[in-house]
This record gives C-alpha cells, sequence and structure tokens, in this order.
C-alpha cells in the first residue's frame, strides 16, 4: 500500500551543501523510526528524475527537499500545486543535417525511411 505521504530529498552528498536533501530525508526517517510514526515513505536519489512521477502517484502529499542558494535563511517552504507543463516535452532547436531522417516521413504514399543519413 502507498503512503500517503512521501518525503523525498535529492542532492550528491558528496557535494557537501548539495546533500542537504539525502542527509534530510535521513534524519527524518530515523527520527519516525524512533517515534514509532507510521504513513510516510521516504525517498533520496541524486537528482529528480522524470521517472519519480511513478512515486508521486497516490500520495495526498509530497514533500521535495532539495539545496537552494536562493531560499531565505535558514530555510523556506513553497506550496506546490501540480499542473501540466509541455515546455520540457519540446525543443526549439533542429537537429543537425546530418542527422535528419532521410526520405519524406510524411508523404501518405510512401513508408519512412529506414536509415539515416550519415555524414560522408
Amino acid at each position: 500500500m502507498t503512503a500517503p505521504l512521501l518525503v523525498f530529498g535529492w542532492g550528491n552528498p558528496s557535494r557537501g551543501d548539495d546533500a542537504l536533501g539525502p542527509l534530510f530525508v535521513e534524519r527524518l526517517r530515523g527520527m519516525a523510526e524512533r517515534a514509532g510514526l507510521g504513513g510516510m515513505e521516504f525517498l533520496e536519489d541524486y537528482q529528480l528524475q522524470v521517472e519519480h512521477a511513478l512515486d508521486l502517484v497516490g500520495r495526498v502529499r509530497v514533500l521535495f527537499v532539495d539545496a537552494s542558494l536562493d531560499c531565505r535563511a535558514p530555510f523556506e517552504a513553497t506550496a506546490v500545486r501540480a499542473a501540466r507543463d509541455l515546455s520540457l516535452a519540446r525543443t526549439r532547436s533542429r537537429p543537425p543535417p546530418s542527422c535528419r531522417p532521410t526520405g519524406n516521413w510524411f508523404a501518405p504514399s510512401r513508408r519512412p525511411a529506414r536509415s539515416w543519413r550519415s555524414p560522408g
């Protein structure tokens, strides 16, 4: 069963202050275990990945913990609301000609090209 609360911290412990997320999760996990608190899960990783979206499914709340140079001392908590954002799914640049597919991929009477043009 999925716990209603996920505490998710990320950062690289070998980078000193960037380890804030994983160190926070480690300490909070220990405190919760000693106090016998349930209903929460803990997750730590080196960086936030798109696959982590699956870890959010079924949660009531998620606490994201990461180091920041821009927050007010000693820490800052900000409420975040889920929203659709397709900006990361789009690209504004075109691949170089050597990486573009050959043939006309969109002509209804032709099959898509099966190979990529290589330079030279």
